[in-house]
């Protein structure tokens, strides 16, 4: 696996992830079911085409992308609380943030909320 991925390469495992509601999507009925999520991650790795990129890797991608949308996303929220302008409102420079945000809105994730009105606007 690739140390670091480019916008394009993210993007690509992003789409991926996004199909596969057993991944993300705590209501559906194949959350819970270690095959159908084990499945899920065998095709997206196989999809991914990348050489030594294995299901272990998928998982922790989609770790690190989580852990960073919600950094993203606490950056964004965080001039909201405060008296800030609109021209301070933070703007995440990640190609790969607003697919990832249709992911983490469409499903039921134990993350933080995201301001909808803005990440629209990218």
């Amino acid at each position: 696996m690739p140390a670091r991925w480019n916008d394009e390469l993210t993007c690509k495992y992003v789409e991926l992830y996004k199909e596969h509601e057993c991944l993300w999507n705590m209501n559906s009925t194949l959350y819970k079911r270690k095959d159908a999520r084990q499945s899920a991650l065998e095709e997206i790795v196989r999809k991914m085409g990348l050489e030594n990129f294995t299901t272990e890797d998928a998982k922790q991608k989609i770790e690190s992308l989580r852990a960073t949308y919600q950094q993203e996303s606490h950056n964004i929220d965080k001039p909201l609380s405060s008296e800030a302008g609109l021209q301070d409102v933070y703007k995440p420079s990640m190609k790969w943030f607003t697919l990832m945000t249709k992911v983490m809105k469409s499903g039921v994730l134990k993350t933080g909320t995201v301001n909808s009105e803005l990440i629209t606007s990218f």
